[in-house]
């Protein structure tokens, strides 16, 4: 049977093989600065950092710590990777076949149908594991949840406006969906209005097809 040693060096271990396939995604996305020695660097250094926690709550016969650790860990690599898997140049299309367009004239989104065009173009940002969605429109744009659940466009930057930044979740049919520092939901309804929704059901799932 294996010991605590080999538990957290294979938990390691995982954690590496997760990085790597963050590598994947940031390859897929053909990011022009992605530097290939600066992220194994980085790699091995995390690896490092992780490790002298844990085995020192190892040393100390601390195990239930040691395995805290490792998942906390875990837990905030894959929430970057999903964050980071996210983002890039994107569209959102809701389920009825409608994509969210932000305006350019006035502080507005709602739902377009029909082939989309630039104002249905969003950069996904990745924004500490979280993600902002702006606008393609000059000055920059934020797309905001306010808490009465509606949602707006504001040139506020997030470093100042916690409401800018959303939770990314991706559904196991491949559909994604966004949580609102209020506890809401992204919502694209079937009559053209987008809002935050309590529950996420299937008005509150997007695809993010590639512009």
């Amino acid at each position: 049977m294996p010991n605590n040693a080999d538990t957290v060096k294979s938990a390691l271990e995982a954690l590496l093989s997760d990085l790597q396939q963050t590598r994947k995604v940031f390859q897929k996305a053909q990011l022009s600065d992605f530097n290939t020695e600066s992220f194994y660097k980085n790699i091995e250094k995390i690896r490092c950092d992780y490790s002298r926690p844990t085995t020192s709550e190892l040393n100390k016969g601390n195990n239930d710590r040691a395995a805290t650790i490792i998942a906390k860990q875990k837990l905030l690599e894959s929430t970057k990777q999903l964050s980071g898997a996210a983002g890039g140049r994107r569209m959102l299309k809701s389920v009825h076949g409608t994509y969210i367009r932000a305006y350019d004239s006035e502080w507005k989104v709602d739902l377009m149908r029909g082939d989309p065009r630039e104002w249905e173009h969003w950069f996904v940002e990745d924004w500490g594991g979280k993600v902002v969605f702006k606008a393609i429109h000059s000055p920059g744009r934020f797309l905001r949840a306010l808490p009465c659940g509606k949602v707006d466009l504001v040139p506020t930057h997030p470093h100042f406006c916690p409401e800018l930044i959303w939770k990314p979740f991706r559904n196991s049919d491949g559909t994604w969906s966004f949580l609102s520092i209020h506890g809401t939901w992204l919502s694209g309804l079937g009559n053209g209005v987008v809002c935050c929704m309590l529950e996420c059901k299937s008005s509150e799932k997007f695809t993010l097809p590639w512009w």
